[in-house]
């Protein structure tokens, strides 16, 4: 038997379809195939701030292990002529099959750099090339970015699990979950689940809102512990089919590289520095201010719907150590380029001066001002003072690291809840009940 990465992107658009829907129904066929899976199917979500993405840029990579690869191919192949978006022109599918029991080293470079810089597919085209990759693709073909960029992340750092169920493709309107079900399971679940809803907003954050097939996402650390979360909700309507994913959603990897002054439009990372000048409000209650290190000055915006983060950036001073991850806006006839923050890490605080008239040295009470030139005097000895006193202001905003509220987070983010729960270890296979069709 041959070991086959499978990587599929691009098939949906916001008129419907659903990239892992669509990978949902190749499983489906694969283990009709009597396919032995290497993994849990990867959800690999690409840079966050690429402009054509649709919805949370997401590329799927299967791994498995089949004597029948032409025959899968073939089949593959079908099914996304067939039920992609590509065949009504709202979408641009890639799909990409390897055959190696090892990742070569260009799948993995592409990878790392799709996660926070463009990819052109000239560049993709080459590599598929060189390796004399089998690969189908419509439209522009700029699904096959993607496809080959999910191959390229084995997810061997940091990695969560996502369980989606899935309604009829035929079926509409809103997805129909009793709303107190999911705010008592992300309660009994806190300690292995994240983002089920916004706390701060009462907001759901398990269930789609578009025209897509998902019914609901749970995101965690745990396979097993998914399903028993998800025994919890209570449905007003039937699932047609579930599969758990693993991803390197709520990882943060699409922040890791260090940004420059100098990066480019669409590009993500992480930069540090100091707060070059005082925060400005603008219209809307956006903050912006700039920070600055040796390599020049960066301006950064942290915009309203972020909530609390928001106003801990309005805080911030002249002079103060800061760490931001974000993404790089492209410049434009009425704004420059400018770091859309992410989250803030404060990391030394400046010290901030209040200046205080001084004591009458005679009865000891608050001498008042006789302006600029003449200094000070006290209404009552008459004694006069230039001596003028400074008083060290206790600062509101402390160190430490914000993060906008869960609803305003993006796919790849990581919420406080993850933060410390890291993984470092080798996965497993799949196990238990990971794929499931619903009979109707």
């Amino acid at each position: 038997m041959e070991t086959v990465h499978l990587g599929l992107d691009d098939t949906d658009s916001s008129e419907g379809m659903c990239t892992t829907y669509l990978a949902a129904l190749i499983v489906e066929r694969l283990l009709e195939y009597h396919c032995e899976f290497l993994d849990y199917p990867n959800l690999i979500r690409l840079n966050p701030n690429i402009p054509w993405k649709t919805r949370g840029n997401a590329a799927i990579c299967l791994r498995f292990r089949t004597d029948v690869v032409d025959l899968v191919f073939d089949e593959c192949r079908d099914m996304v002529s067939r039920l992609s978006e590509g065949k009504r022109g709202k979408a641009d599918p890639g799909l990409v099959l390897l055959t190696s029991h090892t990742i070569p080293d260009d799948f993995r470079n592409l990878s790392e750099r799709a996660l926070h810089t463009v990819i052109r597919r000239a560049e993709v085209l080459k590599i598929l090339k060189r390796y004399n990759v089998r690969h189908y693709q419509e439209g522009s073909g700029r699904g096959l970015i993607g496809a080959l960029s999910a191959i390229g992340n084995s997810l061997d750092k940091d990695y969560t699990y996502e369980l989606i169920a899935y309604r009829p493709v035929t079926a509409n309107g809103t997805r129909k979950i009793d709303p107190s079900s999911i705010f008592q399971m992300d309660e009994a679940t806190k300690c292995h689940t994240f983002n089920n809803m916004d706390p701060n907003e009462g907001r759901i954050l398990i269930s789609s809102h578009g025209q897509d097939p998902v019914l609901y996402g749970i995101r965690g650390e745990d396979p097993h512990l998914l399903k028993e979360a998800a025994s919890m909700l209570r449905l007003g309507e039937p699932r047609e089919r579930m599969m758990i994913f693993r991803s390197n959603q709520g990882t943060g990897e699409h922040l890791r590289e260090v940004l420059g002054p100098q990066a480019f439009a669409y590009s993500s990372g992480k930069i540090r520095g100091m707060v070059s000048e005082n925060p400005a409000i603008g219209r809307g209650g956006h903050v912006f201010f700039s920070v600055e290190n040796s390599q020049g000055v960066l301006n950064c915006a942290v915009y309203e719907p972020t909530g609390s983060m928001k106003k801990k950036a309005a805080l911030l001073q002249q002079g103060d150590s800061i760490e931001l991850g974000g993404g790089i806006r492209k410049k434009s006839n009425k704004h420059g380029k400018i770091l859309n923050v992410e989250y803030l890490k404060v990391l030394a605080l400046s010290k901030s001066f209040i200046q205080r008239n001084p004591l009458c040295s005679k009865c000891g009470k608050r001498m008042t001002s006789e302006g600029y030139v003449n200094g000070f005097k006290c209404g009552t000895c008459k004694i006069r003072s230039r001596r003028v006193r400074f008083r060290v202001s206790r600062r509101v905003l402390k160190k430490g690291l914000y993060l906008p509220p869960p609803s305003a987070q993006r796919h790849l983010a990581k919420p406080l809840r993850r933060h410390g729960r890291e993984k470092d270890r080798v996965p497993v296979r799949p196990s238990g009940t990971w794929f499931e069709v619903f009979k109707s």
